[in-house]
């Protein structure tokens, strides 16, 4: 068993958008694909979220030339969290590495929630944001909005990592 990090996100978002966020913050380019109504969505190249073995899970898979300088990462989505504390989130765990620390920021000043650094310590929650805006809208200016607001998402720096490195459980090889 290793030391995870855990990132706990509102249960109003919605998978696709938690993927294209990390993507976005991994590195990854994006672009805006326009609709026929003069809107427009975002989509982040090399993010995919596929089905697993189990029902209350999914995985989100990224692939490209990230800021880490890894081609691949993939992290297990939970629908549902096994936590009396935490019954209205979703739960994303990964290893306590400094790449998956900022992504757990990055992701949680994005909808809301809560990340914890490394599961193994007696800190359960590291870093907080509230949750301020609507994380599911169907349509119209809210919707249009969140597509907005992802393609302001910037890419994790180096500094960034250098200094989620201090913290991570799993130290980066090289700087």
């Amino acid at each position: 068993m290793g030391v995870d990090t855990r990132i706990y996100l509102p249960d109003d978002v919605r998978v696709k958008d938690v993927a294209t966020v990390m993507g976005i913050a991994a590195g990854l380019p994006f672009e805006k694909i326009y609709l026929k109504n003069d809107g427009w969505y975002v989509e982040c190249q090399g993010v995919s979220v596929g089905s697993t073995s189990f029902p209350e899970m999914v995985e989100i898979e990224i692939n490209g030339n990230m800021v880490d300088g890894e081609n691949m990462h993939h992290v297990n989505y939970h629908f549902e969290v096994s936590d009396s504390k935490r019954t209205h989130y979703r739960l994303l765990i990964s290893r306590s590495t400094a790449f998956w620390i900022m992504i757990g920021k990055r992701l949680v000043d994005f909808f809301g929630g809560e990340l914890d650094y490394s599961d193994s310590d007696k800190s359960e929650v590291d870093y907080s944001a509230y949750h301020v805006y609507i994380n599911n809208p169907e349509d119209n200016a809210p919707w249009q909005k969140l597509q907005e607001r992802m393609t302001l998402v910037t890419p994790i720096s180096q500094a960034e990592l250098e200094q989620a490195d201090l913290i991570a459980a799993y130290k980066m090889e090289k700087y």
